[in-house]
């Protein structure tokens, strides 16, 4: 009798660890698709410093990866191509909690680094720009609004 309970607790021990989660809710983890790109019209609003919607991309398509991956961006009209060109130098995105992402594009001086979370299909959040000039106070920084869009076909970083 002495076995059967003692197997019989071991079992319940087990389903028990085995089957019990984190305790965290799974509803906030923001889920990209390991397969397929994400694509998102960004919009920018509530501007601190001297920051415009002109310095920060338009689009951001999030190329397929779990923990991270490359990401493609479009420059507002005003940035400019050639300058744009050198801003994306270095981009990729990467998972900074279970419902946040940030997303980076850089060059050798100044780079716009985009905090989001999951809002629906949708990413909201604050995107930054940061440059080797150094000058106190806070950095130019704008609201920004991703709005979930198909992807356009034959999409690739080199693209």
């Amino acid at each position: 009798m002495r076995d059967a309970t003692y197997t019989g607790v071991s079992c319940l021990v087990f389903l028990t660890v085995g089957c019990s989660t984190s305790g965290k809710p799974e509803r906030g983890h923001l889920a990209i698709n390991p397969s397929q790109a994400e694509c998102y019209t960004l919009a920018y609003s509530d501007a601190i410093r001297n920051a415009s919607p002109r310095l920060f991309p338009i689009w951001a398509a999030l190329m397929p990866g779990h923990e991270a991956g490359a990401l493609i961006g479009r420059p507002h009209p005003a940035f400019g191509d050639e300058s744009w060109q050198d801003m994306t130098e270095f981009a990729g995105w990467k998972r900074i909690a279970s419902d946040s992402l940030e997303l980076m594009f850089s060059g050798h001086y100044e780079a716009i680094a985009i905090h989001v979370a999951r809002i629906g299909s949708n990413l909201s959040g604050r995107a930054t720009w940061l440059s080797d000039f150094i000058e106190p106070g806070p950095k130019p920084s704008m609201r920004v609004e991703g709005t979930r869009e198909s992807c356009p076909p034959n999409l690739s970083p080199a693209a």
